[in-house]
């Protein structure tokens, strides 16, 4: 298919309104596709019709934008596309249509006093109500009257007040006979609800790819996701069961909102889904100004994307107010989009399989609720760690989880998966029993498929450990001492941890301590402003635990949260990285290097060994204002490279060992090569003898 060939696209934002006659006069189709091919773009992606639910071409169902005239400008640069050997893609905002709303106000997602959800151009419509047959027959105007590649939907996301409208309120009472309600009660009530969200967003978008495909089968059909964090339930989104009518799967990443994690992390998401997918990034620095990110910024963001797994990137550009493209952006863009057309078989390769990171939606539903940090920030801080230390690391899922699955792992990673079901707890118990090791943070498997609290663990005859409690206070400490599982610690070193802590009995192989503070930090009984110091042991800090052929490393306090937070420490990193080592030893290809370099490595094509995959980041220094009315940060921007150095083992029989392009240096000693990099990306290529 088209989309599984095209890897350097942009996305033009037109999200324009009429109420200036001056918008959208200079508009060119020739200078937009001439931008394009000087950017060494594959596919451009063009507006149908925006969140105002202004179209731009001739419409008989929707509205056209009234400073067009008539004019077919999608027309247009579909046209000067084909000539130049584009592929194209058509878009349509979904979600949100200011035409609609003020046409059809039945039609619009309410909350449960009846009004509409949002304002301006983003009042929410309701996939329940008649949108769906006019949506669709806009589809199929644009199918009749032009030829293009596919379809870009934005979006098939819910609203997280609603919907109660007239039509929503009657489909939920046939279906489970009892009044939608109308205040998060978190019980199965409030379960049938978030399940009606679910299934309502999955039937529009099911229904709207039927039809397309009954017309032109090979038209792609994309929605636009966020079934990734940091997006909850709100959304109307599960990661798996919203990605399956996607022909492919792409993701919004915006470092500036979300942190330097976000390219990394959203591509590993998308990646556990199993199906091609790509990544959006911004020209802009912060997510919606008028800037344009320097090209290290856009090489990072770029080729972070490709190698962890994504088929393509698409840039997101937004044009002068009068139509005409902005020049410094594809100035700036080609050489990134030229780096790619050259390296782009070099990303294709599967990866090396060694931690698996559970991500648990029932989890994320009905434990984090209306705090989705709750779990998000143990899950992001898992990943950062793994990710900073360099462990090859997959995303897998509570919705399709399996024992075959599992072991294709030799390590499965539970950070705070607080809501465990009866079948992956069993799943678990024989993936350990069968040789499997695995990692559990906090109240991991301590409710229920409701949220509600157990007695117990439900993996305590893993842990080797019962529930006995939580710790007092808000903040809590690691002490390692002498213990193995402590290494490049110092002895007497408190390590800070967020809180509480769990307390645990009937322990098997205790390692560490688990210190509790002094006090709270209050008004009334403080240090000065400071956080009270630890003060006395209250229980093991880990616990290792044999069972069957497998091991299990309990954590009883929140270690992955703490480098989630803002008092993350390296000890927390360095901690983990010694449970996974000592579990389960090195991967075949180990690289040692600086938190600031991103570490990739995947099979090189046909089994002939591997690609490692080197990318360095360094941010401009951030501000944060003071007091805090002030702005907050300078949002994270990559200005100029900083050359780094890496040492890759190699833990297999080699042949040959080289860097793709010798931008930088490479010197092997027995089996370490020691590699000087002087790009954003550097490549090493590894052979098998």
């Amino acid at each position: 298919m088209w989309y599984e060939k095209s890897s350097r696209r942009i996305l033009i934002d037109l999200h324009f309104p009429e109420w200036d006659k001056r918008i959208l006069e200079n508009f060119n189709a020739k200078q937009w596709i001439d931008n394009l091919i000087r950017a060494n773009v594959d596919c451009g992606m063009f507006y149908a019709k925006d969140h105002y639910g202004n179209s731009y071409y001739p419409t008989k169902v929707g509205h056209q934008h009234k400073n067009l005239k008539g004019r077919d400008i999608l027309g247009e640069v579909i046209k000067e596309s084909k000539k130049k050997g584009l592929y194209t893609v058509v878009y349509l905002s979904l979600v949100w249509d200011k035409f609609v709303a003020d046409n059809h106000p039945e039609w619009t997602m309410k909350d449960s006093k009846g009004n509409n959800i949002g304002q301006l151009f983003s009042i929410h419509i309701c996939y329940n109500s008649g949108y769906k047959d006019y949506f669709i027959q806009q589809v199929k105007e644009l199918l009749k009257r032009y030829k293009f590649n596919g379809f870009l939907f934005d979006m098939v996301n819910h609203a997280q007040d609603g919907c109660y409208c007239k039509t929503c309120k009657q489909l939920f009472k046939e279906k489970f006979g009892y009044a939608m309600p109308t205040e998060q009660t978190w019980d199965e009530r409030w379960g049938g609800f978030l399940e009606f969200r679910y299934s309502s967003n999955q039937r529009f978008a099911e229904d709207v790819v039927a039809e397309i495909k009954k017309i032109s089968p090979e038209t792609s059909v994309f929605f636009n996701y966020h079934g990734h964090p940091p997006y909850s339930w709100d959304m109307g989104m599960r990661p798996f069961q919203h990605s399956r009518f996607n022909d492919y799967n792409c993701c919004e990443t915006y470092p500036s909102e979300e942190g330097v994690i976000h390219p990394s992390r959203g591509a590993r998401f998308l990646e556990g889904l199993g199906k091609t997918f790509g990544i959006f990034i911004g020209r802009f620095n912060r997510a919606w100004d008028y800037t344009t990110k320097p090209i290290p910024q856009l090489k990072w963001e770029v080729f972070t994307a490709l190698a962890n797994g994504a088929n393509h990137v698409s840039l997101i550009d937004q044009p002068f107010h009068d139509g005409r493209l902005d020049e410094v952006v594809y100035n700036r863009l080609s050489p990134v989009y030229k780096e790619v057309k050259e390296k782009i078989a070099l990303f294709r390769g599967m990866p090396i399989k060694h931690v698996a990171l559970y991500y648990s939606v029932k989890t994320r539903d009905w434990y984090g609720r209306e705090k989705s940090d709750r779990y998000l920030i143990s899950f992001n801080g898992a990943f950062k760690s793994l990710l900073e230390s360099h462990l090859p690391t997959d995303i897998i899922f509570d919705e399709t989880i399996s024992l075959e699955k599992l072991k294709e792992y030799p390590l499965l990673f539970l950070a705070n998966v607080a809501i465990l079901s009866e079948e992956e707890v069993e799943i678990f118990k024989d993936y350990v029993a069968q040789g499997g090791s695995l990692v559990a943070t906090y109240e991991t498997g301590l409710y229920d498929e409701y949220g509600r609290a157990r007695k117990d663990f439900a993996l305590a005859e893993l842990f080797g450990a019962n529930y006995a409690g939580k710790t007092e206070f808000e903040y809590n400490y690691i002490k390692m001492g002498q213990d193995i599982l402590g290494k490049g610690i110092e002895e007497e070193n408190y390590v800070l941890v967020i809180g509480p802590g769990c307390l645990v009995r009937n322990c098997a192989e205790a390692h560490g301590q688990l210190w509790v503070s002094f006090f709270n930090r209050t008004h009334e009984k403080f240090f000065s402003h400071n956080m009270h110091p630890p003060f006395k042991s209250v229980g093991p800090a880990i616990i290792v635990n044999q069972y069957g052929k497998g091991r299990v490393i309990y954590v009883p306090c929140r270690l992955a949260a703490s480098y989630g937070s803002r008092y993350i420490l390296p000890e927390h990193r360095k901690i983990m990285y010694n449970l996974v080592k000592y579990l389960v030893g090195e991967p075949p290809i180990t690289v040692i290097a600086p938190i600031n370099a991103e570490v990739s490595v995947r099979e090189a094509p046909y089994g002939k060994g591997y690609i490692v995959h080197l990318i360095g980041f360094n941010a401009v220094k951030g501000l944060r204002g003071f007091p805090r009315t002030f702005e907050e940060y300078i949002a994270p921007m990559m200005e100029e490279f900083v050359p780094y150095w890496a040492d890759i083992k190699i833990g297999i029989n080699f042949s040959k060992v080289k860097m793709f392009r010798r931008n930088g240096e490479i010197h092997l000693n027995g089996n370490i090569a020691r590699v000087y990099c002087q790009d954003v990306h550097e490549a090493v290529i590894i052979k098998k003898k």
